[in-house]
């Protein structure tokens, strides 16, 4: 009997002891690695997705749309639910199938179109005229008494188009929807006006000014805010950034209200709404292309001339990278819309959304020109041989 109350009291006293820490400690780290891995893994197979082989194979004459030979493609932009058509004497919006809905005339002896916030600006570049239109026809039609040189289209429908001007380095004229001049900015001593882009709501508009006159080039960044009234548009200098000697910015961008984005050759600046400026180099790199997405910045930059081109994502909440990984050799083409944007490269067609998910892969056999996209799924292909759609 003694020995069966040792045995039952030995017992109690082992399931009453307290668990082993050493045990608990090696599960715990056990766990969290297991856990770090599994996000590793999701992080390492999202970002290497890209370079994997596409989901789909197709061969672009089977899919909707209308052929037509190389020189007639290299006219045709996206736009809207069809394609624009621009040539020097006219400017055509047709359907998907190639049918016609309206067309103006025009004379333009270097026809460049520009697609943004749901217009197109076809500008006569160093010439004396460009035109706006909308899915529904043209908007408006403006000779200018200098060489247009650039143009930049606002989500309001206002349009800032970059003129020469005599005695001047530039000068920026901005018009409302039908054609009226609202405002006017002529740069006497900052610089030449190189590129521009309106934030949201038409509140400021960006422009880079490169600066030739002194010893070294000076590049920076105008910001001014455009304060409208009933019959105009006051162009107030706010602020004015002046970025690192030699350093040329050719492009300007808002990923929101707060945040500016300048982009030379192989680096960028952030500007936030205090001010500050962040200078971001690309060692020894290229940024080919850079645009906003859902108020993310995207930039597809390379090591170099006819190198890999990668595809990195940053947030704008907080300026970290998101996405980074190799897309292929020859970008082409990219578009976006709303909240997710389509990359050509080499002979694949990519839909990212804003957080470098990509929602399509798809190779074709055909060269891609342009690409759009038409609502939540379905992509436009402007190839060598005709338009063509993609559902995904």
């Amino acid at each position: 009997m003694e020995n069966e109350k040792d045995i039952q009291s030995n017992t109690v006293k082992k399931s009453n002891a307290k668990p082993n820490i050493k045990f608990i400690l090696f599960l715990s780290v056990f766990v969290i690695l297991l856990i770090a891995n599994f996000i590793l893994l999701y992080f390492i197979s999202k970002n290497e997705k890209a370079a994997q082989g596409a989901d789909t194979v197709i061969k672009l004459s089977a899919q909707g749309g209308f052929d037509c030979d190389y020189a007639e493609a290299q006219k045709l932009y996206p736009f809207s639910d069809g394609v624009l058509k621009v040539t020097n004497d006219r400017v055509a919006f047709l359907t998907l199938s190639g049918n016609e809905v309206y067309s103006s005339s025009v004379n333009y002896q270097n026809p460049f179109c520009v697609v943004e916030n749901g217009y197109a600006a076809v500008m006569d570049i160093n010439g004396y005229s460009y035109s706006v239109y909308s899915d529904k026809g043209q908007i408006m039609k403006i000779s200018t008494e200098d060489k247009v040189k650039s143009v930049a289209i606002s989500d309001t429908g206002l349009s800032a188009v970059i003129v020469d001007k005599e005695n001047a380095y530039g000068q920026i004229l901005i018009y409302d929807a039908s054609g009226k001049v609202l405002g006017q900015w002529i740069s006497y001593s900052s610089g030449y006006p190189v590129s521009l882009k309106f934030s949201k709501n038409s509140q400021y508009l960006a422009v880079s000014v490169l600066n030739t006159s002194g010893a070294a080039v000076e590049s920076t960044v105008k910001l001014i805010k455009l304060v409208q009234t009933d019959k105009k548009i006051e162009m107030i200098d706010y602020a004015v950034y002046s970025l690192d000697e030699s350093k040329i910015v050719l492009s300007v961008l808002f990923a929101d209200n707060e945040n500016l984005y300048a982009f030379c050759a192989d680096s960028y600046y952030v500007i936030d709404a205090s001010g500050n400026i962040k200078t971001v180099a690309f060692d020894s790199g290229i940024i080919n292309y850079s645009f906003a997405v859902n108020n993310n910045i995207c930039i597809i930059y390379s090591d170099g001339v006819d190198q890999i081109n990668k595809l990195q994502i940053i947030s704008s909440d907080d300026g970290k990278v998101i996405y980074d990984s190799v897309i292929g050799t020859d970008v082409f083409a990219f578009n976006v819309f709303e909240d997710r944007f389509v990359i050509g490269v080499d002979r694949r067609v990519f839909v990212f959304d804003s957080d470098g998910n990509i929602e399509s892969d798809t190779e074709i056999d055909e060269d891609v020109i342009r690409l759009g996209i038409m609502g939540k799924k379905k992509i436009i292909v402007i190839s060598t041989t005709g338009v063509h759609t993609i559902n995904y």
